[in-house]
């Protein structure tokens, strides 16, 4: 990534909703998403929203989301 395009990442984040006491925002020039816990109540992260390798900054600190499957398919009988 170039110098530029590097500097103006820093200042793209943009506001995308709220939702309980989740925030999130998505950078326009690298296409990252990110989420943040405003300090309520703790509910769920949208994970429909949020894909591997965003950041999630919670109650238990700021972490990256791995890969991982979030549904295990039905079992027949």
């Amino acid at each position: 990534m170039d110098l530029i395009r590097r500097f103006r990442a820093l200042f793209a984040w943009t506001f995308v909703r709220k939702k309980g006491p989740w925030t999130y925002f998505e950078n326009k020039v690298t296409g990252q998403r990110r989420c943040r816990w405003d300090g309520t109540r703790y509910t769920y992260v949208d994970y429909d929203f949020i894909r591997c390798g965003d950041i999630v900054e919670g109650p238990f600190g700021r972490e990256v989301v791995s890969d991982y499957v979030t549904f295990s398919p039905a079992l027949k009988s």
